[in-house]
């Protein structure tokens, strides 16, 4: 599973009584994180994995607090950190039939990961259909996504699915990227 940010009764409905092995978190904004204490409840046995920045925000929630008198969304620090992991650049996992590949991809947030899984892209706020994410929530961000897009771009993949719109294919995910280069 790719994201906390959805509540958990859908998800569970979604899933007709799976349980996943793991949750994958692409950045630590609140959109994707805010249910996480709901889906480590509903799934103890499941793995949380994400960027090492990631799991230092869900300690501290510094920037999440800083934005919660705009987004009107509390901060919802994990009750428990036994079963969340940071991962590592290039870091693979075989979870049954799915191989998952961490790609950190700073540029709308230091804690940003890309998972290639089984061909799949799953970007969160990095790629959307025919943009990208915003770059001006972080110092540097612009020079950051500007790394990580050329990076992006030499990975090969199906589909592409992001955090907020329609998935996109491997050709519209190229000429989405040529349009943002410099």
């Amino acid at each position: 599973m790719v994201e906390a940010g959805t509540g958990i009764a859908g998800v569970k409905k979604a899933l007709s009584g799976k349980t996943p092995e793991a949750i994958f978190l692409t950045h630590e904004h609140f959109d994707h994180t805010y249910h996480l204490n709901e889906y480590m409840t509903a799934f103890p046995t499941a793995k949380v994995y994400c960027h090492p920045a990631t799991v230092t925000e869900l300690e501290t929630g510094d920037f999440n607090n800083a934005i919660a008198p705009f987004t009107g969304y509390p901060v919802a620090v994990p009750k428990s950190f036994k079963n969340i992991h940071a991962m590592t650049d290039g870091q693979i996992l075989n979870i049954g039939p799915f191989e998952i590949s961490a790609i950190f991809s700073p540029g709308h947030s230091h804690g940003c990961v890309v998972y290639l899984i089984n061909n799949q892209l799953f970007t969160g706020d990095v790629l959307f259909r025919t943009s990208v994410g915003r770059q001006d929530l972080i110092p540097n961000g612009p020079a950051l996504m500007q790394q990580t897009l050329r990076m992006l771009q030499k990975i090969k993949f199906e589909t592409c699915y992001n955090g907020h719109s329609e998935q996109s294919t491997y050709a519209q995910q190229q000429k989405n990227i040529a349009d943002h280069l410099e």
